[in-house]
């Protein structure tokens, strides 16, 4: 039996539950993950088989069942299907009011969204914020892409890009640990026109709103994500590359930061997992850490910090180039923000616990990746503002793939 330790710390403002290690009574050489103990209904079409259900005042999501960040929050759980978010940090770059609709589960919809003023036609960036306590305000607080976007160079005929971030709705997750929360579905894939599932049909329609009203060179439809955001902006990029939303309008590429593969199976040993996965060329960038807790850097990582399926970047390269048809390019990052050439981190500890002290764990070496640096490293947006300023921003590798891969 094994259980985390945990406790709540609070990192440059932002309170987040770092697993500050196990207690172990054996040593185990499979992922801790747990199946849930009732199946969940799926099917190979489209994973979980309708859209999450939203939490409500008539269905909360119970505080037992939220992602642990939020407890703090909300002690009461949620009962409401949407926050309404904050288009400004604390006042800087202040977008107003966020736009909203009516989506097509009848839940009001929001997005923050800047259109640089003047000019003729620029690119579009439609962003996805992380899950859990992520929301739309991320955009603002913890990224420097609303900065850049008067003046960023992507490759419209004028300076700067128009960028939308969509709200994600409060969510019942149908995963093995409790993470109910602010998520976008890339459980319920129904990627065709018009779709089911109401985040692609809100992302399909907000598009298809922006472009309308001019402005938009639509050779440079871009999306961009975090952690959740990344899984959902990576299949929303690999449906929409291929079929057009219903205003015509496509994703030429996607640039995400901590992603994996959003058509895996949801809990372990479950049916959820696509077969077969969609196909598509378009380009993907993903930026990863050597070392995240959230998102896996690789299968052994996968192991030792107890991600879900599909929750890490190397094995997900080699599957969307078998499966889904590109081959995802990517950079990796330590916690300082340099790229390092070396791939994953290695801790010779943490294989020990798993493996033992043998032959598996023979060629590794002690280094700093651990539970509480691999949550701290995937709470953080790679834009230096929670580590070591300007020097450390990696925004640029992002934006300049976006730029080199259009329609």
């Amino acid at each position: 039996m094994v259980a985390r330790i945990i406790t709540g710390v609070f990192v440059a403002g932002l309170p987040v539950f770092i697993m500050l290690g196990w207690a172990s009574c054996a040593k185990k050489k499979k992922p801790f993950y747990p199946v849930l103990l009732s199946a969940i209904n799926c099917n190979a079409s489209t994973g979980y088989y309708k859209a999450l259900d939203v939490c409500s005042a008539s269905n909360p999501c119970p505080v037992g069942k939220l992602s642990v960040e939020l407890i703090p929050l909300y002690p009461d759980g949620i009962a409401f299907s949407s926050p309404v978010p904050a288009c400004s940090d604390s006042g800087i770059d202040d977008d107003g009011a966020p736009y909203s609709t009516t989506g097509i589960d009848g839940i009001t919809r929001y997005a923050c969204i800047h259109r640089p003023a003047g000019g003729t036609t620029r690119p579009l960036i439609i962003w996805f914020h992380p899950g859990g306590k992520g929301t739309a305000t991320h955009l603002y607080e913890e990224t420097n892409l609303r900065k850049k976007a008067d003046t960023y160079d992507l490759g419209g005929t004028s300076a700067g890009y128009v960028i939308a971030a969509i709200q994600g709705r409060a969510l019942h997750y149908p995963t093995a640990w409790p993470r109910d929360g602010f998520h976008h579905d890339f459980y319920f894939r129904s990627l065709g026109v018009p779709s089911k599932n109401p985040d692609i049909a809100f992302t399909d329609a907000l598009i298809d709103q922006i472009v309308s009203e001019g402005g938009i060179d639509t050779n440079r439809i871009y999306v961009m994500g975090w952690s959740n955001g990344a899984m959902f902006a990576q299949l929303y990029a690999i449906a929409r590359h291929e079929t057009a939303t219903a205003g015509g309008n496509r994703v030429a590429s996607a640039a995400v930061y901590s992603g994996g593969d959003p058509f895996h199976s949801i809990n372990q040993g479950d049916n959820c997992r696509l077969n077969p996965y969609p196909g598509s060329n378009v380009p993907i960038k993903i930026i990863r850490r050597s070392c995240d807790g959230g998102l896996a850097c690789d299968p052994i990582h996968q192991v030792w910090f107890d991600t879900p399926p599909g929750h890490e970047t190397e094995g997900w390269i080699s599957i969307a180039a078998d499966r889904v048809g590109t081959t995802p390019d990517v950079t990796t990052i330590d916690g300082y923000g340099n790229v390092v050439a070396t791939g994953c981190a290695s801790d010779i500890s943490q294989c020990a616990l798993f493996y033992g002290a043998g032959e598996a764990c023979a060629s590794l070496t002690a280094s700093e990746c651990n539970n509480l640096g691999a949550i701290l490293n995937h709470v953080r947006w790679p834009s230096g503002r929670r580590e070591g300023g300007d020097a450390a921003d990696r925004e640029a590798i992002l934006l300049d793939f976006l730029k080199n891969n259009t329609l």
